[in-house]
């Protein structure tokens, strides 16, 4: 399955390194995994964040747009990168990340948007790893 996980950056936070787990998670699992940030790697825990999704096959794109001028267009960046890569899946992260991939959305057809709650636990990996596998799409 083709996924695309939409966050604000790559930083020294919880929910960027949930994302993380979840995206390396889910290429174990051999699905084609994307993760797009509207303003990119922004500090040394990003730096290291970056470096696993790259050990782990995990696309890392971003519009590097950190002024308020530039998140004009992060949507229609992400609607092009949706476009290109045909997800079943996007799963938005955080509310500017979620707004931003809802009117990216709302310039697509499909897939549909999928939100995380704020709390949110990351199972061990030894159940990670216990999970079937699943061929990737397409």
């Amino acid at each position: 399955m083709r996924i695309i996980h939409v966050l604000n950056s790559l930083c020294a936070g919880g929910a960027e390194s949930f994302v993380v787990s979840l995206a390396v998670a889910q290429a174990r699992l051999r699905h084609e995994v994307h993760l797009f940030t509207y303003a990119g790697v922004l500090d040394d825990r990003g730096e290291t964040l970056a470096a696993q999704l790259s050990r782990a096959h995990v696309s890392h794109h971003s519009a590097n747009a950190r002024r308020a001028a530039h998140k004009l267009r992060v949507p229609a960046q992400i609607a092009r990168h949706i476009g290109a890569v045909r997800p079943a899946v996007v799963h938005a992260h955080l509310d500017a990340a979620e707004l931003f991939a809802c009117l990216a959305m709302g310039l697509l057809p499909r897939p549909r948007p999928v939100r995380s709650p704020a709390k949110v636990s990351v199972p061990p990996a030894a159940a990670i790893d216990a999970l079937p596998a699943h061929e990737a799409s397409p």
